[in-house]
């Protein structure tokens, strides 16, 4: 019987959002009890550890709930021949998947979503002013942040996304600069297709053209 000593572990950093694909060998235990998985963006985002070799805890920084999730394991299921779902205590959702390499591309493919899809996934469609708008802000922003042109004057990449039911804040968490991104109709959602790039400053946004959305840096609920 042949016994698996790779499996492959797939999670989206909640920080930056990027989809992170890691080797898991059996081996990498052999001189530690533990090791850490860090993504791209150079944040620590799961751990895994062990003090027998046959059970193992997984420790993951959850993208849904903000919350760090801690589950154990038995070996053969992190490298069984099954796909294994580490799952989320308070949504119920799937934040990262353990599995033989062979069966881990689907996943990638079903996890690489847009902030749209996911929104829609979860069910936020009730919650939004306009749904359809907002679904499309959304859209925007996510390509612009994905080819590098959603970004902080500071040189910041890693911009954060707060949404409301009919806006979004944009916030550094490095030198702290915002602003409010309206998503309440289609005037909204034209304003936005219309940028090419968004530069967050302390006092607003400056999009590639030289204008300024107006800054609405203090919101309220």
């Amino acid at each position: 019987m042949a016994i698996s000593t790779l499996s492959k572990m797939v999670l989206r950093c909640p920080y930056c959002g990027e989809i992170n694909q890691h080797d898991l060998s059996l081996f990498a235990f052999s001189g530690t009890n533990s090791c850490r998985l860090t993504c791209s963006c150079g944040t620590d985002i799961a751990s895994l550890g062990t003090r027998d070799k046959n059970h193992f805890w997984v420790q993951v920084d959850c993208a849904f709930c903000e919350e760090t999730h801690i589950s154990y394991y038995n070996r053969k299921d992190i490298w069984g021949k099954d796909i294994l779902s580490v799952i989320c205590d308070d949504s119920g959702l799937d934040i990262a998947y353990i599995g033989p390499k062979e069966k881990m591309e689907q996943v990638v493919a079903s996890e690489d979503k847009s902030l749209a899809e996911m929104a829609q996934d979860l069910g936020f469609g009730d919650y939004f002013s306009n749904p359809d708008v907002m679904y499309g802000v959304l859209d925007c922003l996510y390509q612009l942040a994905e080819k590098g042109d959603l970004f902080c004057h500071c040189g910041n990449y890693d911009v954060e996304i707060e949404i409301y039911p009919d806006c979004l804040e944009l916030k550094c968490g490095y030198c702290q600069s915002s602003g409010m991104i309206m998503a309440q109709n289609e005037a909204d959602l034209e304003a936005l297709q219309g940028m090419k790039e968004i530069e967050l400053t302390p006092k607003g946004f400056k999009c590639l053209e030289g204008k300024k959305l107006k800054p609405r840096r203090h919101f309220k609920k």
